[in-house]
């Protein structure tokens, strides 16, 4: 998502500087226009690509603790990658990582949610499609990387899985809300940073890359990806899918200082979740994905604790 934000403002510079253009004269509406359609297009073409097609990010290293390197395959038959890590001591449980746009499972190694879980949970850490060492070519938002997360649960039942518990961040957040209706199994959700509505993370995109119109540079981008996916990127978003939840605990968690999705995404979905056992935590002075950096011990004595008193 910082790599959208980045290429939009290098595109913004490109056009003129980060301050919005003088307003176009009178006398030539039909200019300015064709001036404003213009951006928009260029703009939409780059967000797109970013959005949709953005550079793989492969796994920098690996765990260093005793774990498989291992793969499967998603209902629409891409092959998976993923980490299964056991718990140090042998149990029934295990929790799924599903990392956010553009990265992949190393995530979970780099900011240590991997080590703050495996101690007691098996971990599996899955590369979505489009991502790390996965097979595929887009990314949808969770239209699609859903069937992900249903194979991920599904090959952690066949390592004998009695209990599940997803962990999502950012686009993995909302992704996991949108394959809990298929997932029985799924015990606990942990959510890290979430969006509400589609809408609104790509307007917080274009707002981060120091877009003077952000509202409009992000509702073009979004048009347009949805046009190139043939497919409506709101049927996916965490608003639609929360509901799913049902009575199952849910922790998340949200930085005060996110500039890509505000904390007011993580707020909505936790007064629309239905389930009598839920716990939001906001953290001061964290960014987008950073509240585990920002304040590590006490998101690991928050998380172990949650799972603990409820998975």
């Amino acid at each position: 998502m910082r790599k959208l934000a980045f290429a939009l403002a290098t595109l913004l510079t490109a056009c003129g500087g980060t301050r919005p253009l003088a307003p176009a004269p009178a006398a030539a509406p039909v200019q300015a226009e064709s001036l404003r359609d213009a951006y928009l297009d260029a703009t939409s073409k780059l967000g797109v690509r970013f959005a949709l097609h953005h550079e793989r990010r492969r796994p920098l290293a690996a765990p260093t603790v005793p774990y498989d390197d291992v793969h499967f395959a998603s209902e629409d038959g891409l092959r998976l990658a993923a980490w299964y890590v056991p718990a140090a001591v042998p149990t029934h449980k295990t929790v799924v990582l599903v990392h956010g746009h553009a990265d992949s499972r190393y995530a979970f190694l780099r900011d240590g949610q991997l080590a703050m879980l495996q101690p007691a949970y098996n971990v599996l850490a899955l590369d979505l499609r489009n991502n790390g060492d996965s097979d595929g070519t887009v990314t949808s938002f969770g239209l699609y990387e859903w069937r992900d997360v249903v194979a991920a649960v599904k090959y952690a039942e066949d390592r004998g899985a009695q209990d599940v518990a997803l962990y999502g961040m950012s686009m993995g957040a909302v992704t996991c809300l949108n394959a809990l209706e298929r997932l029985p199994a799924v015990k606990a959700v942990l959510l890290d940073c979430p969006y509400a509505s589609a809408r609104a993370a790509f307007v917080g995109f274009a707002a981060a890359a120091w877009e003077p119109n952000p509202v409009l540079v992000g509702q073009a981008i979004l048009a347009r990806a949805n046009k190139e996916l043939g497919a409506d990127m709101a049927d996916a978003e965490g608003l639609k899918h929360i509901a799913a939840v049902g009575n199952r605990p849910l922790w998340m968690v949200h930085g005060l200082a996110d500039d890509l999705i505000a904390p007011d995404e993580s707020r909505a979905l936790f007064a629309l979740a239905p389930t009598p056992v839920k716990e939001l935590w906001l953290v001061p002075g964290a960014g987008h994905g950073q509240s585990v950096n920002v304040a590590r011990a006490a998101y690991a004595t928050r998380l172990q604790a949650f799972l603990a008193a409820h998975f």
